[in-house]
């Protein structure tokens, strides 16, 4: 029993290491997204997502990278996979709401922030969430225009 006990913690010792490694790929996602760096950002989540495959979060930064690249059907269709294979998991119902709102589609974005609310038991994307209701009570859904979509531009990443 000792060593399996000592098994354990070695492997929950590794996989702490791969979580705190994966962490940092997607801190460096973040940062080279505020620049402007698409494939440097979608480099660093797919190390993230291989350090984590078992985690919802690198799969949701995934879209959420694509959302800011202008891929929006994209995004949407990344984070919708998130949301059903991860249901309980905040970050893909919080992403996939914000995808929907910049398509245009309120009341689908509405119910992935409701759903995003009820499975956030700990708070911890409680900012996030805030702020989008804050934007969906604002909201008059006729001013919003259609969503640019850079396909439609001829222009390709």
């Amino acid at each position: 029993m000792h060593r399996t006990l000592e098994r354990r913690g070695a492997e929950d010792t590794e996989l702490s290491q791969e979580l705190d490694a994966a962490r940092l790929e997607l801190r460096r996602a973040w940062l080279q997204l505020g620049y402007a760096d698409i494939e440097g950002a979608r480099g660093s989540c797919e190390r993230a997502k291989a350090l984590a495959p078992e985690h919802p979060l690198p799969h949701a930064i995934e879209g959420a990278i694509e959302q800011a690249a202008g891929n929006l059907k994209q995004a949407l269709a990344l984070l919708r996979k998130v949301t059903r294979r991860w249901p309980d998991a905040p970050c893909g119902h919080i992403y996939y709401a914000e995808t929907c709102l910049l398509m245009g589609r309120v009341r689908q974005g509405a119910r992935a922030l409701d759903h995003a609310r009820e499975v956030d038991h700990d708070n911890h994307w409680l900012e996030q969430r805030e702020d989008l209701c804050a934007l969906l009570e604002n909201l008059d859904a006729a001013l919003i225009p259609p969503p640019l979509e850079l396909e439609t531009l001829g222009v390709s990443e």
